[in-house]
């Protein structure tokens, strides 16, 4: 007989995860593995040809991918249809989590709050537009932000900035909560990634992003090129793909960079990637958080970056923000100047007080279970 005490496991659909592996992902990624999975699991919905990362962890994990949505351009009645129709057929959803770097898609909180799903959270992962800032952009942003209010009953954000982008008032920060320990600054673990990418003894800048204007890699390329000119014996990883990497290809061609610059693509092996970097490069135009950069600390690196970073990912030290009207001479002799820098064990207790994942899923646990 079913012991009639067992608690119910709480399930929580995760909406916004692409196929990308981006901060965004892994921020739902690191609490799922860290979540008390006998309390609460978590499923994904995505659209109805549409793959997310981590695909393969997830359903190790009990997770449930649904691939229901439609974008209104494919078709205006599915797109409301359908997930009126899943919500419909799937009563034991209990909560709906809503990751999102714009507020362009509220639909699923309306219908979920159509069926009486308690928990509906959304959840802010940028400070500032990605389409730009128009007139048109402006006005959705005014009419969706206090839609969001009446259908949500959390708004949270990974910054002050993104909440306040977002949602003006009334929010709370759920800090991107990572693994630290797996981010630590280990010797053995450079040296063997080290001879796994055959970089034989080279400085390595790192750049880990998504290949798209907000991460300005163009940029990097510029001040990278200016700085190989002086000093060769420095190479350039770049992690990550996105719609960029043919033009970004073709300047490191016309450039003659192809022996200095190496594009790794997509990656799941970031913690064993920023032990061989010995200066974290990314001078986005701006983040909601931007949490490579915690994850870099955590690894002691020194971190180049621009002023569009908001404040909370400045845990420590290691992290200098130029503005992106400085001239590039300036962000060459920055990068520079942390080449040859050695690692400090310090960081790593810094960044664990303030960003351990066990702080964040503390926090959700709380709010999933209420």
């Amino acid at each position: 007989m079913e012991n009639a005490t067992e608690q119910k496991v709480v399930r929580i659909l995760q909406i916004g995860c692409t196929q990308n592996c981006g901060g965004m992902e892994n921020f739902v990624m690191n609490t799922y593995r860290n979540i008390d999975r006998n309390k609460i699991q978590f499923d994904f919905l995505t659209t109805h040809n549409g793959k997310i990362a981590y695909e393969d962890e997830i359903e190790s994990l009990g997770g449930k991918i649904y691939r229901v949505t439609y974008r209104k351009s494919e078709n205006i009645v599915k797109h409301y249809t359908a997930l009126y129709q899943f919500f419909k057929d799937h009563p034991e959803i209990d909560g709906i989590h809503m990751n999102s770097c714009f507020f362009n898609y509220i639909l699923p909180l309306k219908i979920a709050k159509k069926f009486g799903i308690k928990t509906r959270i959304f959840h802010a992962h940028n400070s500032a537009n990605m389409f730009g800032d128009t007139f048109f952009y402006r006005l959705l942003g005014k009419y969706t932000k206090s839609k969001i209010k009446k259908l949500a009953t959390h708004l949270l954000a990974c910054s002050d900035e993104a909440g306040k982008y977002m949602f003006d008032d009334n929010f709370e920060v759920i800090e991107n909560g990572i693994d630290t320990n797996s981010f630590k600054f280990d010797e053995n673990r450079r040296k063997n990634k080290q001879e796994e990418l055959q970089i034989n003894g080279r400085k390595v800048i790192g750049f880990v992003g998504r290949l798209q204007e907000q991460k300005n890699p163009m940029f990097a390329l510029e001040v990278f090129k200016a700085l190989y000119a002086i000093r060769k014996d420095v190479i350039f990883l770049i992690v990550g793909d996105g719609e960029l990497k043919g033009e970004m290809l073709e300047y490191v061609r016309q450039n003659n960079l192809e022996e200095a610059v190496v594009f790794l693509g997509m990656r799941k092996d970031m913690s064993d990637l920023y032990q061989v970097m010995d200066v974290f490069f990314l001078p986005s135009k701006f983040e909601g958080l931007g949490i490579v950069f915690i994850e870099a600390q955590a690894n002691g690196l020194n971190c180049i970056t621009s002023t569009g970073i908001p404040d909370e990912t400045c845990i420590t030290d290691l992290v200098k923000r130029i503005d992106l009207e400085q001239p590039i001479e300036i962000w060459k002799n920055e990068l520079l100047s942390k080449l040859d820098e050695i690692r400090d064990e310090k960081y790593h207790k810094m960044v664990k007080d303030k960003y351990g994942i066990s702080i964040t899923v503390d926090k959700l646990e709380q709010i999933y279970l209420k």
